[in-house]
């Protein structure tokens, strides 16, 4: 519903261009996980296992849609950090942005 003005306001400015590829992770990653919850009842799949602590209980569980979707979130902020910092060193920013 709202990926398709996003694309629209990503598409028309050059700057926000790199956030569709990191954007797109993030959909592939949520349409992963919805289609695996739907095709598996009893939960969805977990495709990794690792053991944060050789001594005690902990671990992660993940699958590659949450991968996608993590790596979708991080590729945006840093994009988005570094487009407002580059814009705010050439002046094209508002004072009230140009701390970040």
């Amino acid at each position: 519903s709202t990926l398709g003005p996003l694309l629209l306001v990503i598409s028309r400015h050059r700057d926000l261009r790199p956030l569709a590829v990191w954007a797109s992770l993030i959909f592939a990653g949520s349409v992963g996980n919805l289609l695996s919850f739907v095709l598996y009842p009893q939960g969805v799949p977990d495709f990794w296992w690792l053991s944060i602590s050789p001594l005690g209980p902990g671990h992660l569980v993940f699958n590659f849609a949450d991968v996608s979707i993590w790596a979708g979130a991080l590729g945006c902020l840093v994009v988005v950090v570094r487009t407002f910092r580059r814009l705010a060193r050439e002046g094209r920013l508002s004072e009230s942005w140009s701390g970040i």
